[in-house]
């Protein structure tokens, strides 16, 4: 009986895929070369496959070396902090030397919890497994299914059913399936600026991540470049952000110029996107958002 069980969880350990949970297929991929760094934001948001399509010519030619993966996770998980930067030394592949690097940045990312200021071993993500995972790119992921997995296994098997809405693509991008009628997407939208207004009293501005970005920027450079990106959000979501860190835009323009990087806003088109809940991209407006991107990124490159 003892084999049997054994035997029931290295299959369902070998089996999990997209449909595990949101996170799996990140921590269970192999090393990468270059990479999309976030919240959810990016991790819905910037789509690794019309990215990549972008880029082909310019990878065909040496100057990225890819495929680009995406290596967001959420605003709990991979706020720019030393958990997230020794996640991605993790992550990525040694010997890199013309990787391609979107750091997706937004007020939430670099800010703390209130009165945390001055104890950066109390911040949000400790204890999550982008701190305390030893491997990232392990497949099976033992140590993350043993340890980390919230529930029974049996979950895995059951998971398509359960919670069809969500897949994990093998190149990181979280296609997120939800109705998108008018109704629905009014009700998750007054729902997320219900926590983004409690958020807004509960941060504050850090300059632990701001700095924490800063090293991220910097050991990226030292394997290729490195590009910002503010990602758009629904007015209702903008409105807050606006009245919680008013010239964010300005100040990530200024940490690209000193750190020789490049910054791309889209704030400012935020009606010409579609997004579920106000504040993560619908999947086709991820994709032509990830057209753009590209575009955007090739010019750079030319630079």
């Amino acid at each position: 009986m003892g084999v049997l069980v054994l035997a029931v969880h290295v299959g369902v350990a070998y089996w999990a895929g997209g449909h595990a949970d949101a996170y799996y297929v990140r921590y269970a991929t192999p090393k990468q070369r270059s990479l999309i760094l976030g919240t959810s934001r990016a991790a819905q948001g910037v789509v690794p496959e019309v990215l990549n399509a972008g880029l082909a010519g310019v990878m065909a030619q040496g100057g990225v070396e890819g495929p680009v993966f995406n290596f967001a996770f959420t605003n709990l998980h991979s706020p720019y902090g030393e958990a997230y930067l020794r996640a991605i030394r993790r992550k990525l592949e040694d010997g890199t030397r013309n990787g391609l690097f979107i750091l997706s940045v937004d007020p939430w990312s670099l800010s703390v919890e209130v009165g945390r200021a001055g104890d950066t071993s109390r911040v949000r993500e400790m204890g999550l497994p982008i701190q305390t995972l030893e491997c990232m790119s392990c497949r099976p992921n033992w140590e993350y299914l043993m340890q980390e997995y919230p529930k029974m296994w049996g979950h895995i098997l059951l998971q398509p059913w359960l919670s069809p809405e969500l897949y994990l693509h093998e190149d990181g991008w979280l296609e997120v399936d939800v109705p998108m009628d008018i109704k629905s997407v009014a009700k998750r939208t007054k729902e997320k600026i219900a926590q983004y207004e409690g958020m807004a009293k509960q941060y504050q501005a850090s300059a632990y991540r701001m700095q924490a970005l800063e090293r991220t920027i910097a050991f990226l450079k030292e394997h290729g470049r490195v590009v910002l990106v503010r990602l758009p959000v629904g007015e209702g979501l903008m409105e807050i952000e606006r009245g919680y860190w008013s010239g964010f835009s300005g100040e990530m323009q200024e940490v690209a110029k000193v750190q020789g990087c490049a910054f791309e806003d889209f704030t400012a088109s935020s009606l010409s996107w579609q997004f579920t809940d106000g504040n993560h991209l619908y999947r086709e407006s991820g994709r032509a958002l990830s057209v753009e991107l590209g575009r955007r990124v090739r010019e750079y490159l030319k630079e």
